[in-house]
């Protein structure tokens, strides 16, 4: 049983992100999106334009600062190593809850097709606006986009939010 971070997020976040469940390293270290491979932090620090801190809580205060929450659609799951693929008899977060208790957030930014997918599955009457992005993640997909073209996606949508 894999199990999830808490969320990153304070009484200022307007824009939440949903990952669907953290990788292993991530698990391990305690950090979202731990992964150095991962393009999530670059995604992020290119579309505040701002340098990309070396320090996790420094990232983390780059997001707070920019009104950014960021949590996971799963709260737990089976899954054999970090794919999405292989995710299992998951168990969700409470989101109807964290957004009582978040009342400023306005969006939500689905991070992925599994993030996405499970958002629906599990919170389909949820009032409040929300998109998908392209995966930050670095493996090869039908859709596969670069690093580039991830920005642009991620900026637009995220444009007039924060």
């Amino acid at each position: 049983m894999k199990i999830g971070l808490d969320p990153v997020a304070d009484n200022k976040s307007v824009v939440l992100i949903l990952g669907s469940l953290p990788g292993d390293l991530s698990i391990q270290k305690k950090q979202y999106y731990a992964n150095p491979n991962n393009h999530f932090w670059k995604i992020i620090s290119a579309i505040l334009h701002e340098d990309l801190p070396m320090e996790y809580q420094s990232r983390v205060e780059m997001l707070q600062t920019n009104k950014i929450a960021l949590w996971d659609v799963l709260q737990a799951a089976y899954r054999k190593g970090s794919l999405d693929s292989n995710i299992q008899d998951e168990t969700v977060n409470d989101l109807p809850l964290f957004l009582e208790q978040h009342p400023n957030i306005q969006l939500i930014i689905l991070n992925g097709s599994t993030a996405y997918r499970h958002y629906k599955k599990h919170f389909p009457n949820l009032n409040i606006a929300h998109k998908m992005v392209r995966s930050s993640s670095p493996m090869p997909s039908r859709n596969c986009n670069t690093l580039q073209e991830k920005i642009i996606q991620w900026q637009e949508t995220l444009k007039n939010s924060i």
